[in-house]
């Protein structure tokens, strides 16, 4: 697999690295749900507010 698992309160993500890009998702059985795709400087935060 070629995403990472996060962590603390995005544990259940995973983050894919798209050069300075980065895509914050899940994938429960075979379903992938995109929860951000943005700069890495600003990604966490984002899908720390989307997940909540």
């Amino acid at each position: 697999m070629y995403s990472e698992p996060l962590r603390k309160t995005l544990k259940t993500y995973r983050k894919l690295r798209v050069g300075d890009y980065r895509v914050v998702l899940k994938i429960e059985d075979r379903v992938v749900t995109i929860l951000a795709i943005s700069h890495r400087r600003h990604v966490y935060r984002r899908a720390e507010n989307r997940s909540m």
